[in-house]
């Protein structure tokens, strides 16, 4: 498939970026399977995921992960505002409350569910905006319905450079 893309100065201005998404198919071939260095960046890459955060959310482990959630500028209880119910093959995360934020993301309106502040290790913030009240999540930290979600901060920061196989372990 062939396209072309068309773009002015502007728009590459990250004050006009106001939310992205991107679709797609992708596939991984480690080229260098011994590179400790590459090994390395991939481990501190998934750990500052949401992968990663999913993955601990769901097997009661977020403490141990070093993460934090918050609801404003109050840090809660994991179990106070999701729930985590195990089926088959995947884990059901549901949104318990509603965390009564502004209906505007980005500038678009957005019909919000709520919004939980993150902080990785005491340092690295994000917030998750959920549009969704229920979501899939694999034993990996995948997610069932991406586009429900919306990330700030440092998880809304990362975009392809930093993706990592579905099934990637560290």
């Amino acid at each position: 498939m062939e396209f072309s893309v068309s773009y002015s100065d502007i728009s590459l201005n990250s004050e006009n970026v106001k939310l992205s998404l991107f679709y797609g198919t992708s596939l991984f071939e480690d080229v260098m399977p011994n590179d400790q260095k590459i090994a390395k960046r991939r481990v501190d890459t998934y750990n500052e995921s949401t992968n990663h955060l999913f993955k601990q959310l769901v097997n009661n482990s977020l403490n141990h992960a070093k993460y934090r959630l918050f609801n404003r500028s109050a840090q809660v209880k994991e179990e106070n505002y999701l729930a985590v119910k195990d089926t088959l093959s995947l884990k059901r995360l549901t949104l318990l409350l509603n965390t009564n934020i502004d209906r505007m993301v980005g500038g678009i309106k957005k019909p919000v569910l709520g919004k939980l502040g993150v902080l990785y290790r005491k340092k690295i913030q994000s917030a998750i905006i959920f549009l969704a009240d229920t979501f899939w999540i694999d034993q990996y930290g995948n997610i069932s319905d991406i586009g429900k979600l919306i990330y700030t901060g440092h998880f809304g920061q990362q975009r392809i450079s930093r993706m990592l196989p579905l099934d990637f372990v560290p």
